[in-house]
């Protein structure tokens, strides 16, 4: 008798909590909803855990500040709107979209600002008990379209390796419940746009794939200042980073019902303008000073200069290479220092200055006839990319100078003129006296009794 009731009891408990899962639930988003004025506006609503048929009817209606309602529009009955908008749900300014038997949007096309206001979902009740809720509200709120992005035109031509600065300033009148990001672009020649970096909605910085090494080097610092002024600060610019750049500004407001994620209400942007890059390669010059002769035992002294930007610092690299006159063999190394001003190559005859900081002067003592030949200077021109590794920008060679050394020899030959003795002073190797360093050249005249 005890086992039947408490069986009867336990069957109780079961049909009271059936009956409380069964209580209907009408769900919308969590509000606000934050949208700006002309742009399409869908809300979403859905009911559960009812009874009755499966495929279900909803209204929507606009709450006035007094309480009153404002019949929108419903899924059965086609005389429920309001004088009021009846125009709009005609036209199809106002509509309702079934999404599934459970669930509808409602659908405001070029939404107005007179529209802001609280909006409830309704379903007529389909249960053998009344019990959940039958009616849900959210509220909208219709923004301007404030949102400006004011160009700034940067320096059109840069030199690589120098700094690139761009400006952009973005601005908005409505600020509650809204957020904004900024994201820095680049359109280069395919014409699609390649981010570079995104600041926002969330206060945090997204990278473009392309430029995260560099970003975390310090190659690219985002400039954010007072007055909405989002700058973008290029360091150690190179011929890739040629192109048109593109700031854009996103207003953002939270994803609905207070989740994580964000629903972007607006986007503008503006092109700031072309930057075109100058490779070092084109503007660095490098020259040796003009051809020279030398007897042999004389110092050889040759003097290499690089023209470049006066704006721009670099590490180099310099060697000097020789090659035979008239000669097919390839030319060899005579000194080869690094950008930390070691030798990595050459001989110990062989030395090197610098004169002034882009200025060197090859020093070679004591030359002999084996030392003529062209001779020419090449540089390597390395930049730094931020906290990284310097990357070699440029290679270039002087034109070759002429070195010609050679050895002087003098011969007397004596004759008699009556009673003095005449000694002529003859060069050997006459054919070269036009190029030859000669500092003096002496015959003495002796004179002798017979």
């Amino acid at each position: 008798m005890h086992t039947e009731k408490a069986a009867l009891r336990l069957s109780v408990v079961f049909i009271v909590l059936a009956g409380l899962c069964e209580s209907r639930v009408v769900k919308v988003p969590g509000g606000p909803l934050v949208r700006v004025e002309g742009q399409s506006v869908s809300i979403r609503c859905n009911v559960s855990d009812y009874e009755g048929p499966r495929d279900q009817e909803f209204e929507w209606a606009l709450i006035l500040d007094n309480g009153a309602e404002v019949p929108l529009i419903s899924t059965f009955d086609p005389s429920y709107p309001d004088t009021t908008v009846k125009a709009r749900v005609d036209s199809g300014g106002i509509s309702i979209k079934k999404l599934s038997d459970a669930s509808v949007e409602l659908i405001i096309s070029k939404v107005r600002a007179t529209d802001s206001g609280n909006y409830r979902c309704s379903t007529p009740s389909t249960d053998s008990v009344f019990s959940g809720n039958y009616n849900a509200d959210v509220e909208l709120t219709v923004i301007g379209d404030s949102l400006k992005v004011v160009p700034a035109v940067p320096q059109p031509v840069v030199s690589e390796g120098e700094k690139l600065e761009l400006q952009c300033n973005a601005s908005r009148a409505y600020t509650a419940h809204t957020f904004l990001s900024i994201t820095w672009s680049i359109r280069k020649e395919t014409n699609s746009l390649e981010e570079i970096l995104t600041f926002g909605p969330d206060s945090g910085m997204k990278v473009g794939q392309n430029f995260v090494q560099r970003y975390a080097d310090g190659g690219l610092i985002l400039d954010l200042r007072e007055g909405g002024f989002y700058g973008l600060v290029v360091k150690g610019i190179k011929p890739s980073d040629q192109g048109v750049y593109v700031c854009i500004a996103r207003e953002w407001t939270r994803q609905p019902g207070g989740g994580k994620g964000w629903h972007k209400i607006l986007e503008k942007s503006e092109d700031m303008g072309k930057v075109t890059v100058t490779p070092l390669a084109q503007s660095l010059v490098v020259s040796v000073e003009k051809n020279v002769t030398l007897n042999v035992e004389d110092t050889l002294n040759l003097t290499c200069w690089l023209t470049k930007s006066d704006r721009l610092s670099m590490d180099l690299e310099l060697t000097w290479l020789v090659k035979a006159i008239n000669s097919s063999a390839g030319e060899r190394v005579l000194l080869h220092v690094g950008r930390d001003g070691q030798v990595l190559n050459g001989s110990e005859l062989v030395s090197m200055i610098r004169v002034k900081p882009y200025t060197f002067r090859l020093i070679l003592p004591k030359v002999q006839r084996s030392d003529s030949g062209l001779y020419f200077c090449r540089v390597k021109a390395l930049l730094p990319q931020g906290s990284g590794s310097p990357y070699q920008a440029a290679e270039k060679t002087s034109d070759p100078v002429q070195v010609l050394v050679t050895q002087l020899a003098f011969f007397l030959h004596p004759s008699w003129v009556g009673i003095f003795f005449l000694p002529r002073c003859h060069i050997k190797d006459t054919s070269t006296f036009s190029r030859l360093n000669i500092k003096s050249a002496v015959c003495f005249q002796w004179e002798v009794s017979r």
